[in-house]
């Protein structure tokens, strides 16, 4: 039942309906999805290139979260393949990226082999590649082909790819060329990048290059073409209407709201963060403020544009919630994107990535002490009110607030029953290590 647009309530009644498919049928999918992935992973020979598959997977965990959600929108006899095919698109997007900012001889060169990976994942058809032709290490033990494979299979499958497939190919070639010149070159050049951008910007956007670019290194078009593709009705035109709006608008924020939260990261690690090519804050959270205004007048303008602004709202949300954003810069920035989406779910979204985010984060403390109280690594410090600290054993052993007994963690049944014994795979001596646990 849809509930009518003219009620005050209905963005938080039909986000709450949204959050409650994406959550009990969604969520659980991709996380299986994710699972098999990082299983998939520890079977690479290679340690260098399996411990950068296990740290794309794990540091970008979210930004799969949030692809899925457009698995949310479409008939439900497709909401698997849509999921597994944006799930293995999105790892093995995460994945070249990762190894593609290791050093190497030829920076762009190695970043356009690895990349074809994405433009063959989007084919029906194709031959096995050597997508390492130009990178130091090779040994992925069929990993990356394995995520072309799934993700081609998966879109065969849809019953109107064949209408979506030329404006995903486009989408798909612009993020090649993204990600083979983002890096630089071999002497730590942009220039090659600055071009292609300031080549690629259309004067009637008014545009600046590097918004550009930034639109073009979004994955976003991609995953709303697929899910375009879940729909026996959508028709070319269809498709062209989904990609004129999230090219360049909703990609071009969606990628500068990531460079925003890593921004910090990328300064500690002297890296180029395209917000610093804006003239002061100011000017960054006005600029990123129309592009905001842009997207949502884009989304409306679409069949379906109240699930495209939702999921619009939801990315900007999450942004706005999240670590990177709390310097006086960034929340400047994303409050006036908020500004630009009021009335468009932007409260109850708002609030749930919060929810969600304060629930992940005790879940991942909880997860971490459970995993060094697994390996005998804390003691427990009883008093009188119950348990007082958890810290190591022999620092707490020594410490002058030690004023009570110091157990051995396999000295309490309770916890005894949780250790675990680290597995280890099959088959490999040595190195070989089982996959983190999500």
């Amino acid at each position: 039942m849809r509930v009518r647009t003219g009620s005050a309530t209905a963005p938080a009644v039909a986000f709450a309906r949204a959050a409650e498919r994406y959550w009990l049928e969604v969520f659980p999918c991709a996380r299986a999805e994710l699972r098999h992935w990082r299983l998939r992973a520890g079977e690479i020979l290679d340690p260098a290139l399996r411990r950068l598959a296990w740290e794309a997977q794990r540091s970008k965990h979210e930004s799969i979260e949030g692809a899925v959600a457009f698995a949310t929108f479409v008939p439900h006899a497709s909401r698997k393949l849509v999921i597994r095919a944006i799930t293995a698109y999105q790892v093995a997007f995460d994945y070249i990226d990762t190894i593609s900012e290791q050093p190497g001889a030829d920076p762009i060169a190695n970043g356009q082999r690895l990349n074809q990976a994405l433009l063959h994942a989007l084919e029906p058809k194709g031959k096995p590649c050597d997508y390492y032709a130009h990178h130091s290490r090779h040994s992925d033990t069929g990993y990356l082909q394995d995520l072309v494979d799934t993700c081609r299979t998966a879109l065969e499958a849809l019953p109107s790819y064949a209408a979506v497939a030329g404006s995903v190919r486009r989408a798909t070639a612009r993020i090649v060329a993204y990600q083979s010149l983002n890096h630089g070159d071999g002497h730590g050049s942009f220039e090659a990048f600055a071009r292609w951008a300031r080549a690629e910007t259309r004067q009637s956007t008014g545009l600046r290059w590097w918004e550009t670019g930034a639109a073009a290194g979004s994955p976003l078009p991609i995953f709303a073409l697929i899910a375009a593709g879940a729909r026996p009705s959508t028709q070319t035109c269809d498709a062209a209407a989904v990609e004129d709006a999230y090219f360049p608008w909703i990609a071009s924020l969606s990628s500068l709201l990531d460079n925003l939260i890593d921004r910090r990261e990328d300064a500690a690690d002297g890296q180029r963060n395209l917000i610093d090519y804006y003239a002061s804050p100011a000017e960054a959270a006005s600029r990123l403020q129309t592009l905001a205004a842009r997207a949502v007048r884009c989304t409306r303008a679409l069949s379906d544009g109240e699930h495209h602004t939702m999921i619009l709202t939801a990315m900007a949300s999450f942004y706005h919630a999240a670590p990177g954003a709390s310097t006086p810069e960034a929340c400047l920035i994303t409050q006036r994107i908020l500004e630009a989406m009021v009335g468009d779910f932007a409260v109850p979204s708002t609030l749930l990535l919060r929810g969600r985010r304060a629930v992940g984060g005790v879940a991942h403390r909880a997860a971490a002490l459970r995993g060094a109280l697994g390996a005998g690594r804390l003691a427990i410090r009883h008093t009188n009110s119950g348990i007082g600290a958890f810290t190591d054993r022999k620092a707490l052993a020594v410490s002058a607030c030690a004023t009570t007994d110091v157990r051995d963690v396999s000295q309490i049944p309770a916890l005894e029953r949780r250790r675990r014994t680290p597995r280890r795979a099959t088959g490999e001596v040595g190195e070989r290590a089982s996959a983190p646990r999500a």
